[in-house]
């Protein structure tokens, strides 16, 4: 697996991660929920920098859809960073549910904008490598 894709593949695990641990977390009842926060919100602002990666890879090299869709995730993965601490200070159910559903958003787009990149990195190889062969 080239390390461009192994970038997107850690931060879809990473996100699925990060849903099960945002469960754990949000229930109070749970014995293991002051130990899950403080990681819930570690890998949460390194997802950040890892979206911001994915977002200046995509801009030297992906079309205007693939740049959209990843400038849109960025954008919804702030939202859900500021949610966050929102949480911390005052907890809100409607904050909760907006937080969760965010979370879903962001898999869902992440896994659409990284499989168009890949689509149009193979079809890029493609084409050069017919432009090399007719030479």
């Amino acid at each position: 697996m080239s390390g461009q894709r192994t970038v997107g593949v850690v931060g879809a695990a990473g996100l699925i991660i990060q849903i099960v641990l945002g469960f754990v977390a949000g229930d109070v009842s749970s014995p293991l929920s002051p130990f899950m926060l403080p990681t819930h919100m570690i890998i949460g602002l390194s997802g950040v920098a890892l979206v911001a990666y994915l977002v200046a890879r995509a801009y030297y090299v992906a079309s205007a859809g693939v740049k959209f869709l990843y400038l849109v995730t960025f954008i919804l993965v702030l939202a859900q960073t500021a949610l966050g601490f929102r949480i911390l200070s005052v907890s809100d159910q409607q904050l909760v549910m907006s937080h969760q559903g965010a979370g879903i958003a962001i898999l869902v787009l992440l896994g659409l904008s990284e499989m168009m990149f890949v689509r149009q990195k193979r079809a890029q190889a493609a084409s050069t490598s017919v432009k090399v062969a007719q030479k």
